[in-house]
């Protein structure tokens, strides 16, 4: 894919498609489909420019529909069950910062910091950044 990484994010009510051209230059281009679909508080990540399900990485639900602190189960594309999150992205603070968990564990593999017009991010090492920058690609649609 030669530097170009592509994630499309589906979202449940209001689908909209990310592209996150070049992670070195950290662009994120929002494209919006507008189309109305549930209620359930799902987004669905895709590699490439298309929504197959064969071309899904994963899926991000909310814990509980009516809930006071925002938690979001992270589901990989081989995790059809989804008895067990995969990735459990935790409000930390009142601030706007998020950790990004690995699963039940209390391993911390990012942490997200909303600032005025951006968000900071701090992603340890042995983690994937295409893969939190569509985390908060995801978080941007939800906060705004």
């Amino acid at each position: 894919m030669s530097n170009l990484v592509r994630a499309a994010v589906k979202l449940a009510w209001l689908c909209s498609k990310f592209v996150c051209e070049n992670y070195k230059r950290r662009k994120l281009q929002p494209k919006c489909d507008g189309k109305l679909a549930t209620i359930h508080g799902r987004w669905q990540v895709f590699k490439g420019g298309t929504d197959d399900l064969e071309n899904l990485l994963y899926e991000v639900m909310k814990c509980n529909m009516i809930q006071f602190t925002n938690e979001y189960k992270v589901f990989l594309a081989g995790n059809s069950k989804e008895e067990n999150f995969d990735f459990l992205i935790k409000h930390v603070n009142n601030a706007g910062s998020y950790s990004v968990n690995i699963g039940d564990s209390g391993e911390i593999i990012a942490r997200i910091h909303k600032e005025r017009n951006a968000y900071g991010v701090t992603i340890y090492p042995f983690v994937d950044y295409a893969f939190v920058i569509s985390l908060i690609a995801i978080l941007y649609v939800i906060d705004n």
